[in-house]
């Protein structure tokens, strides 16, 4: 995907009116950044998941992928840890892991759970 080009003046007020909204703000940019990384750690089980469930034995249920990818996501959080705000970057990781089981719970499972 090609980015678009703007003009100085369009990207400037553009830049501004994003930063006006939060846009740039370190949570938000935290949402976006873990969104990608924990969609690499989540396409990683299902990547492999032959591997996983053949070679080494491991049942294909949701306890199998919710391990292999807590997995990712621990080794994720020990090089968060690190950094100077990575407390928030790490809850993100977790925020995004837990989403991603109540939906596949649901979905996969048909699991549902009334609050």
């Amino acid at each position: 995907m090609q980015k678009r080009k703007f003009p100085p003046f369009i990207h400037n007020l553009l830049v501004r009116l994003a930063k006006a909204f939060g846009y740039y703000d370190l949570p938000v940019q935290a949402i976006r950044i873990t969104r990608e990384l924990y969609q690499m750690c989540s396409k990683h089980y299902d990547d492999n998941k032959e591997f996983y469930i053949g070679a080494c034995g491991l049942p294909d249920s949701f306890q199998t992928w919710f391990s292999v990818t807590l997995l990712h996501i621990w080794m994720l959080m020990v090089r968060f840890r690190v950094e100077n705000e990575g407390k928030i970057f790490m809850q993100q990781l977790v925020n995004h892991l837990f989403e991603d089981a109540e939906w596949r719970m649901r979905e996969d499972y048909g699991v549902c759970y009334f609050f």
